[in-house]
């Protein structure tokens, strides 16, 4: 719980956020109130400092102080804030391309998707766009990610894995495959979307697997 609540307190800092768009993209393009939130967590890491003053185990007092240092690298500099808030499933979502264009939206794409299983490591993809349904005001698109397998270098990948899982699992590296599946609807009349439902699958088959499942819905009010 400790643990959660760092990260939760961490995503609510960097996400109380004013930004200007990229005009060709829709993504966040520069973080207008960056020093607002560079001062608020210059606060909050001194609450953090203070609430957890009385450690005494020098392992834990370390590993408290390197979770206060990346967050220093990140809040620090807007362009590692802009990349890793951009990386977060709802900001990637809903910062698209509909936003900013209403031509050539719903075209196939490449773009890297970062590795849970493999610390972060971008993993290239190319993505295909599928019209479902649409009306006047609202279109729902399929979209379908598929990894670049020869674009992967899959030898970094097995050096991770021997450490990090093969003493664990007791199997070799197999097969890395890496799949991502969306449906989304988008009001277009309003510009934002309503609804998204998106799985992720990464694994190394046969050995470890990691699947995440990813729902969105606009609340009416």
């Amino acid at each position: 719980k400790e643990a959660v609540d760092l990260i939760s307190d961490i995503d609510l800092l960097a996400c109380n956020l004013q930004v200007s768009l990229n005009k060709e993209t829709g993504k966040i393009d520069k973080i207008i109130n960056h020093n607002k939130i560079v001062e608020s967590w210059k606060l909050h890491k001194e609450h953090l400092k203070s609430k957890y003053g009385f450690l005494r185990n020098s392992e834990t007092k370390e590993n408290l102080q390197l979770f206060l240092q990346t967050n220093d690298d990140i809040f620090l500099n807007e362009g590692k804030l802009k990349e890793w808030v951009n990386n977060k499933m709802f900001f990637d979502l809903f910062f698209d391309k509909y936003l900013v264009s209403d031509e050539n939206v719903f075209s196939p794409f490449k773009k890297d998707l970062y590795s849970q299983l493999f610390e972060g490591k971008p993993i290239p993809f190319e993505f295909r766009q599928d019209i479902i349904t649409e009306t006047q005001n609202t279109i729902n698109v399929r979209k379908v990610g598929e990894m670049l397998k020869d674009r992967v270098n899959t030898a970094s990948l097995e050096e991770i894995y021997d450490i990090k899982f093969k003493p664990l699992v007791n199997y070799k590296f197999s097969e890395f495959k890496f799949s991502y599946r969306e449906n989304s609807t988008y009001d277009l009349e309003n510009t934002w979307i309503t609804a998204s439902d998106v799985t992720i699958i990464e694994e190394i088959k046969n050995n470890v697997k990691l699947m995440i499942s990813y729902k969105l819905t606009k609340i009416e009010v």
